[in-house]
């Protein structure tokens, strides 16, 4: 038995297939460096041919050349465009651990980030695997899929819509990202603010201590116990903070 397969739905599938990629290669958990580029593209193929079949093919393929390699473009923009959207909380997360870091002392404790493969504190990697860790355990990798989905349902391939209102979106959703930063850092930068108040005190009216010399290793006894106590407060906001993620892809959606 021959399959054969029109130029019309070799096209389709490539676009598909593009804005699958693109979506795959910048969304949080399936960008991670530790996956190999062969098995990024394997589930790229895998999705594009599990929506093929449930995709109405548009009426107006095939196309041309210059029609093809604007729509490529415009796929590969639209699926990066809802990875990068989901990053911004995830960032906002991992940058309230620097702000802690930073605090603590941990500043100049740096490793390298097995999700980035750049040098961060080691408060802000811990901060973006337990949220990685909280996020999976949701399904939340799920919900990419279910946007890759839905995103053809809304924006069949060809038909991208390129205008200011996107710009704005990004706007808006990237201010997130120093919101939640503020918010996950905000207990362990307070109390880290009276304990130096404290000190200061201390050094005004008990010139004999040694006053720098204790409150380093102080400053981080106390920031590593707060932020411990913290962590209840820490995982219950992290179902709002996910949820955000959700609204934010749907919302660029409807925008596109």
């Amino acid at each position: 038995m021959h399959v054969y397969f029109n130029e019309s739905e070799i096209q389709f599938f490539f676009l598909i297939f593009c804005r699958t990629l693109g979506l795959i290669l910048s969304a949080p958990i399936f960008s991670n460096s530790s996956l190999i580029p062969q098995l990024k593209i394997g589930l790229a193929l895998l999705v594009s041919y599990l929506l093929s079949h449930v995709i109405p093919i548009n009426p107006n393929f095939p196309l041309g050349t210059s029609s093809l390699l604007y729509c490529i473009a415009t796929e590969t923009f639209i699926g990066v465009l809802i990875g990068f959207t989901s990053h911004f909380i995830l960032d906002g997360i991992q940058l309230g651990g620097q702000l802690i870091g930073f605090q603590v002392g941990f500043s100049v404790v740096n490793v390298i980030d097995p999700n980035t493969s750049a040098q961060s504190s080691l408060i802000s990697i811990f901060h973006g695997i337990f949220s990685l860790f909280l996020f999976l355990s949701i399904n939340g990798h799920h919900w990419f899929l279910s946007a890759i989905r839905d995103s053809f349902m809304l924006i069949p391939p060809g038909n991208l819509n390129i205008h200011g209102n996107i710009i704005l979106f990004l706007t808006e959703a990237s201010s997130q990202l120093f919101v939640v930063s503020v918010k996950i850092a905000a207990p362990v930068v307070i109390v880290l603010l009276l304990s130096d108040v404290a000190m200061g005190a201390i050094a005004r009216t008990v010139p004999q201590i040694q006053i720098l010399i204790v409150a380093f290793p102080l400053k981080i006894g106390v920031g590593l116990i707060v932020m411990g106590l913290s962590m209840t407060y820490f995982a219950g906001n992290m179902h709002t903070f996910f949820h955000q993620i959700h609204l934010n892809i749907y919302r660029l959606l409807k925008i596109i």
